[in-house]
């Protein structure tokens, strides 16, 4: 999803340094101000895949935490 994201916005001309933090702190003022190289149509679809990054980053925490939890006697007493 965040290679998608950054490849999206590199082939019109916009770097964004690798790593997630990177790409999470300056993506929401890239579609803001970047209206000369990002269409409508792109800034929603971008906009879209950030959701689908956040659902699968809350998901992927609420996963983790009921797999520990389940799986270790001492953080289920915790």
């Amino acid at each position: 999803m965040i290679n998608q994201l950054r490849s999206f916005l590199l082939e019109r001309g916009i770097p964004v340094r690798q790593g997630l933090r990177f790409l999470r702190e300056q993506l929401p003022q890239i579609l803001a101000t970047r209206s000369d190289v990002l269409s409508p149509h792109m800034v929603r679809i971008i906009g879209e895949l950030m959701g689908d990054w956040e659902y699968l980053d809350e998901r992927i925490e609420r996963l983790t935490d009921e797999i520990l939890a389940r799986a270790d006697e001492s953080c289920q007493r915790l």
